[in-house]
């Protein structure tokens, strides 16, 4: 069974992931007409390595995989050119703060629902 401090930590890196996204999309939005400037992260690996060991139920693996720094899966994209579609990057950026959000509230609702159970009610 996960416990709920893995099910915590493992909200905080959706959340950060997600924060990511919208970096990313708003620094992209910011270098839209800069050579060289524009960015992608390779979030397939990211949630590959994570959905691996939650698939054998290798906790640790898992808490090591979402322990690792965010940026190394971000790198300089040469063939997103300048003027890429700046509507997909708004567009990747509001869908990343919507799944943000979402992920905060339901962080919030177990949380609440820990300090009920916490305090007997």
């Amino acid at each position: 069974m996960i416990s709920n401090d893995f099910l915590i930590e493992l909200s905080s890196w959706g959340m950060n992931v997600e924060k990511l996204r919208a970096q990313v999309a708003a620094e992209n939005i910011a270098n839209s007409t800069t050579t060289g400037q524009m960015k992608s992260v390779d979030f397939e690996s990211l949630i590959k390595s994570v959905s691996t060991s939650m698939e054998v139920s290798d906790i640790q693996h898992a808490r090591h995989s979402i322990s690792e720094p965010l940026g190394n899966y971000v790198q300089v994209d040469d063939s997103r050119a300048p003027g890429h579609s700046l509507d997909s990057e708004v567009a990747d950026m509001s869908a990343a703060n919507g799944r943000f959000k979402t992920m905060a509230e339901a962080l919030s609702r177990k949380f609440g629902l820990m300090n009920i159970a916490a305090r007997g009610e």
